[in-house]
């Protein structure tokens, strides 16, 4: 008899509740829907004004930062900027040198013997191309 209780409470606890998980849900979905449209017109018209539909992303906003300060800046914060910027280039260069001579160096090194035969049949090719082949133009 116990066991049929419980399962009779449940029953209607379910009944009961059913009807206000579908209107909570029901109102949930009519929301979205209305988020949607929302969204959508809004994104529309900040397109056609020129605008990012879904806003700046924060490396456009950092970009957006620099440009104002190189655009702001007195002669003297500019020639600390260009010095940095050297300063940089520099650091940039020295990086792809060191990568270079890494790379060489896990390259087999090319020995005297294969230079000369390299040499000698480009040499070759380089004959054959310029013999005149009786043809005249």
């Amino acid at each position: 008899m116990l066991g049929f209780i419980k399962i009779f409470l449940q029953g209607l606890l379910y009944v009961v509740t059913l009807p206000l998980i579908l209107l909570v849900l029901a109102g949930y979905a009519v929301y979205c829907v209305f988020v949607f449209i929302y969204i959508a017109i809004r994104s529309v018209i900040v397109f056609f004004m020129g605008g990012t539909p879904l806003g700046d992303l924060p490396e456009d906003v950092e970009a957006k930062r620099i440009l104002m300060q190189r655009a702001t800046a007195t002669p003297e914060n500019s020639t600390q900027a260009l010095a940095d910027a050297i300063t940089q280039s520099q650091m940039q260069i020295i990086q792809t040198i060191y990568a270079q001579q890494n790379q060489q160096q896990n390259e087999p090194v090319q020995t005297q013997d294969n230079f000369v035969t390299e040499n000698n049949q480009d040499s070759e090719e380089n004959k054959i191309e310029d013999m005149d082949d009786g043809v005249s133009d």
